[in-house]
C-alpha cells in the first residue's frame, strides 16, 4: 500500500506516538479528542474489531477521514505512521512496536488485554492499562515483566484504580493514617423530589421508605440495613467494582474488610461515620481496607461522579473541629475524616499517564505509595467467583454486559483466597465439568477454561484448571 506523504505537524518528532486498542469504545471516545489536542501526543495506531465504528468515533472526535489509513500488515502500519497518518487495524497482532511508544490497552477483555500488554513489554514499549480485568488477573506477572524489561506499566489516570492510588498516596505523604479507601459505584440512587421515591437509573427502586431513612440516626448498621431492605431485589453490586478494588488493593497493600465488599447505600456527609471502626459505631472490622459504596442523594444534589475516597484517623480532635466547621466530612465523634475526589474523567485524565509512561516521570497517580507496616502481606489480592446457585455440569460461563459480570457467579476478593480457585476473568468461556453447589468457590477442578497465554501466566497462583483442546485465540480487539 502506497500512502501519500504529507508534512508532519509541528512537534510530531517529539510527540509520544500512541497506540490504542478498543478504539471504538467509550473510553476511547473520551481519550481521542484529548490526545488530538495534546501537543505532546500523536495518535499513531488505532485498533478495534469494528473498523466502521472506529472511524465514526474518530470523525466525531475531530479527526479527518483522510488521515485514517486501514492497514492489513505491519509494513502498511509503518508506512502509514511514517507518512504522518493514523494506522487503523482490526487485529492487535498488527500493533507494530516500531510504530508506537506507548500502548493504551482498552479492550476490556482480560485475555486480549494481557496479550497486548505482554507483547508491548517484550518489545520494550510502555503500557497504560485501562483493561483492569487483565490487571486484576495478572497484575503481578505484568509488573514483574515490565520491571525486567525496563518499561512502565501504569494504571490509567481517569479510572478509579489509579485515582484511588493517587489519593491514598497523597494522604500517606501528608502523614495521614488511611484506614479505609474506595470508590463510589457508577450510578447513584436518587431521591426524586416530586415522588419522594428512590430511583436507580430509569427504575423506581423503593416505595418511599428511603425518604424516612435520609438521616443517619442511631445505629449505622441498622440504618444501612433498612436502606438495603427498601431497595428490595435491586442489586447495586457489580464485578467491575470488585475488579477495580482488586487492582487498587494490590497497588496499595490494602485488604478487603469482607470478601464481597460492604457496598452500603450512603450519603457523602456520612462516609466518615459509616467507615468508622465497629467499636466506634461504623461497619469496618479492621484497618487498611478497600470498599465500594453507592451514593444516596437528592435529585438537586451533585453526584460523587464515581469518584474515590479515603477515611483517615485523627489524633487531634481540635484539628477535626476546625475542619468540620469548614464543612469537611468529619465523623460525629471527631475520630475520623473522609477526604475524597468526586470525579473520574476517563480519557480526559489519561493523557497524563501516556506522557508519564513515555517520559518515565511519576504523576501522582503512578507514584509510589508505601504500604503501612500492618499491610505487608506479600500475597496478592485475588478476585475469584462463587456460585450464586447450583451450577450444573456442562454449563458455559460467560463474561457479559456493561459491568463484565458472569451470570450465576458472585465476584469475591481476598488476599488469602483458596489457592486453587480460578481467577474470575479466566472463567470467561469456561465449561463446568462437575456440579458446583451454591455458595462454593469455583476451583480449577470444577471447570475447563479456554486456552490462553493469560491462563498459562496465572496458573501457578490460580491452580491448574484444565484447558479446552482448541488453539482458537478467541480474543477481541
Amino acid at each position: 500500500m502506497k500512502v501519500p506523504q504529507r508534512p508532519e505537524r509541528d512537534g510530531d518528532d517529539d510527540a509520544v506516538r500512541l497506540a490504542l486498542t478498543g478504539a471504538a469504545g467509550g473510553f476511547a471516545r473520551t481519550l481521542l479528542p484529548s490526545a488530538r489536542r495534546h501537543p505532546g501526543i500523536r495518535p499513531a495506531v488505532l485498533c478495534d474489531l469494528d473498523i466502521a465504528a472506529l472511524r465514526r468515533t474518530c470523525r466525531s472526535s475531530g479527526y479527518a477521514e483522510a488521515d485514517l489509513i486501514q492497514c492489513h500488515d505491519r509494513a502498511e502500519v509503518r508506512d502509514a505512521v511514517g507518512a504522518g497518518r493514523i494506522a487503523v487495524v482490526a487485529d492487535p497482532e498488527l500493533l507494530d512496536p516500531a510504530a508506537y511508544d506507548v500502548v493504551v490497552e482498552a479492550t476490556g477483555r482480560a485475555t486480549t488485554g494481557y496479550d497486548v500488554a505482554s507483547a508491548a513489554i517484550v518489545a520494550g514499549r510502555h503500557v497504560v492499562m485501562v483493561t483492569k480485568e487483565a490487571h486484576a488477573t495478572a497484575g503481578p506477572q505484568l509488573e514483574a515483566a515490565a520491571a525486567a524489561a525496563g518499561v512502565r506499566l501504569l494504571p490509567v489516570e481517569g479510572d478509579q484504580p489509579a485515582n484511588l492510588v493517587a489519593l491514598v498516596t497523597w494522604a500517606r505523604e501528608c502523614g495521614l493514617d488511611v484506614l479505609a479507601a474506595g470508590k463510589a459505584g457508577e450510578y447513584d440512587v436518587v431521591l426524586d423530589a416530586a415522588t419522594g421515591r428512590g430511583r436507580y437509573l430509569e427504575n423506581e427502586v423503593d416505595d418511599g421508605s428511603l425518604r424516612g431513612l435520609w438521616q443517619l440516626e442511631g445505629s449505622v448498621e441498622e440504618v444501612l440495613a433498612a436502606r438495603a431492605d427498601a431497595l428490595g431485589p435491586v442489586d447495586l453490586r457489580s464485578a467491575a467494582d470488585v475488579c477495580e478494588m482488586t487492582v487498587a488493593a494490590n497497588a496499595l497493600g490494602l485488604d478487603a474488610d469482607v470478601d464481597t465488599l460492604h457496598h452500603p447505600l450512603v450519603r457523602v456527609p456520612e462516609l466518615a461515620d459509616v467507615y468508622a471502626a465497629r467499636e466506634h459505631g461504623g461497619i469496618r472490622r479492621t484497618d487498611g481496607v478497600v470498599d465500594v459504596f453507592t451514593l444516596l442523594r437528592r435529585s438537586d444534589e451533585a453526584s460523587f461522579g464515581g469518584g474515590v475516597f479515603a477515611v483517615v484517623r485523627g489524633d487531634d480532635p481540635g484539628t477535626f473541629d476546625v475542619l468540620a466547621a469548614k464543612g469537611h466530612v468529619i465523623s460525629r465523634d471527631r475520630r475520623y475524616a473522609c477526604v475524597y475526589w468526586p470525579h473520574h474523567l476517563m480519557g480526559l485524565e489519561a493523557v497524563r499517564s501516556i506522557v508519564a509512561a513515555a517520559r518515565r516521570t511519576s504523576p501522582m497517580a503512578s507514584g509510589s505509595a508505601p504500604a503501612p507496616d500492618n499491610q505487608s502481606d506479600p500475597e496478592p489480592m485475588v478476585m475469584y467467583g462463587v456460585a450464586r446457585g447450583r451450577l450444573p455440569a456442562g454449563e458455559r460461563l460467560t463474561v457479559a454486559g456493561h459491568h463484565h459480570d458472569i451470570a450465576g457467579v458472585e465476584p469475591r476478593l481476598g488476599r488469602r483466597a483458596p489457592r486453587d480457585v480460578v481467577p474470575f476473568y479466566l472463567l470467561d468461556g469456561a465449561v463446568v465439568t462437575r456440579e458446583i453447589p451454591a455458595g462454593t468457590p469455583i476451583r480449577a477442578s470444577d471447570v475447563r477454561v479456554p486456552p490462553s497465554s493469560l491462563a498459562q501466566a496465572v496458573a501457578p497462583a490460580g491452580g491448574s484448571a484444565a484447558q479446552e483442546p482448541t488453539s482458537s485465540r478467541g480474543a477481541s480487539a
